[in-house]
């Protein structure tokens, strides 16, 4: 699934929190500077009544009038005159609204105009030196990772585009063209993607006759999202026109939800992540004594998997089975007394709780594939990869657990992203009966 990036005022909605506490700030220090206290601040009704209007006006006046607009991108004099077109809308906010209320003549003229002033020089500051951090956080931190794409010239124009904005956090892994040449030759280009961790790939085609259609369908049909600058067959695959360093390009993915979807769903996983981490250590605590008394050896194991789009992780479970269970009866491998237990009720996979926690898994999502199975992948495996494995699933609503077939498990795994909605979490994890009615074999078109 490919993660649209937010429109319109929510996209700034830091920067709109952090003006509003600048405000809050340099109105409380206005109070100081006129009365040399700041402990009598929260004792006066009409300044407290005062601090929240402001802190109200200033997140109504930045979504209304869309102050914050292009905010990191926008040069030094542009910014002045948004802080002060930001300052002088709720400066007369407030004055119209303690008119009305005949309450201005409680609120000192100079606390008003000393907090307006502060507001305006941090505010100012502030942005400038959040809007360094971001751009700083994106150029050397996480990235989008993009195998690029073109001929000659389409090449050229998106370095020189990625290179100007920094803020959108491109890094190019290697470049295709279409001509042959390149880091990887292009009718090898689909295996590379296969086999390497590809976030994304930008199509820069200046010359229609040159697209690489073939390449196209084999990263739809691997779920990889795929940004272009040109108009051309969507296929099956969702389709969605914006802009990447101010390059017009048509992005086609296997599914785009919106922004705040993804965000609940994140959220969601921060909290189950935060008590399945809970409870794994209590486990852990528990259990530690009777493994390493019964079956010496290690207590948490971790195993190398693959999660979204390629990346490489250590998933973590508590070991349930004696060392040599390889030479034991299946009736034996369990470790006497409490290994077969915690299997049963699932206890073992409590730590998974941490992945989830550090982003590498979510509670819901695909069936995280071993490496030995990616190694093995062809182009319709691959789409599995599109969003981050999962504690549990679609696939383990279908009776899947630990012994679902690969392909049965490929289509289940597809099918659940191509659909993928909150919906469709809150019926895996509440109402599994309702899905598990329906046939995703025959709705797929897929007798194997």
């Amino acid at each position: 699934m490919y993660r649209r990036s937010i429109e319109g005022w929510a996209k700034h909605w830091d920067f709109i929190l952090i003006d509003a506490i600048c405000l809050q700030i340099s109105f409380i220090f206005g109070y100081y500077l006129r009365y040399r206290d700041f402990f009598t601040f929260s004792k006066r009704n009409a300044y407290r009544t005062s601090a929240l209007v402001l802190l109200l006006l200033s997140i109504v006046v930045a979504i209304t009038f869309n102050t914050m607009h292009n905010v990191i991108r926008r040069s030094l004099w542009t910014e002045i005159k948004s802080t002060v077109w930001q300052c002088g809308l709720v400066f007369a906010g407030i004055v119209i609204i303690l008119y009305s209320a005949k309450d201005s003549n409680h609120v000192s003229r100079i606390v008003m105009y000393l907090g307006m002033i502060l507001y305006g020089i941090t505010s100012f500051i502030t942005r400038l030196i959040y809007k360094r951090v971001l751009i700083a956080s994106k150029k050397f931190g996480a990235k989008r990772v993009m195998l690029l794409v073109g001929d000659e010239k389409g090449i050229e124009i998106a370095k020189a585009a990625f290179g100007r904005h920094p803020e959108d956090a491109v890094e190019i892994k290697s470049v295709v063209r279409v001509d042959g040449t390149g880091d990887v030759e292009l009718d090898r280009a689909a295996e590379y993607i296969r086999n390497e961790w590809i976030d994304e790939v930008y199509i820069a085609v200046v010359d229609g006759k040159d697209m690489p259609h073939e390449l196209i369908e084999a990263c739809n049909e691997m779920a990889v999202t795929v940004h272009r600058q040109i108009f051309t067959d969507n296929g099956n695959t969702h389709p969605l026109i914006e802009k990447i360093a101010k390059q017009p390009v048509i992005t086609t993915s296997i599914n785009i939800p919106k922004p705040e979807q993804l965000f609940v769903k994140r959220a969601t996983d921060i909290v189950s992540g935060f008590f399945l981490s809970l409870l794994a250590i209590i486990t852990i605590i528990i259990a530690t004594p009777f493994i390493k008394i019964l079956s010496p050896g290690p207590v948490l194991l971790s195993f190398e998997r693959i999660g979204q789009n390629g990346r490489k992780f250590k998933m973590y479970m508590i070991r349930t089975m004696y060392m040599d269970a390889a030479d034991r009866e299946d009736d034996k491998k369990f470790i006497k007394g409490i290994g077969a237990f915690m299997r049963r009720w699932s206890l073992d996979e409590l730590p998974k709780g941490f992945n989830v926690l550090l982003g590498q898994m979510s509670l819901i999502g695909t069936r995280a594939p071993s490496v030995e199975e990616w190694e093995g992948y062809q182009y319709r495996h691959r789409a599995r990869l599109a969003c981050k494995p999962g504690i549990t699933g679609l696939w383990q609503v279908y009776g899947g657990g630990r012994a679902m077939s690969f392909e049965k498990a490929t289509i289940i795994d597809t099918k659940y992203i191509n659909d993928w909605s909150m919906g469709l979490d809150l019926k895996i994890l509440f109402a599994p009966s309702s899905l598990r009615k329906q046939n995703i074999l025959r709705e797929t078109g897929e007798s194997r």
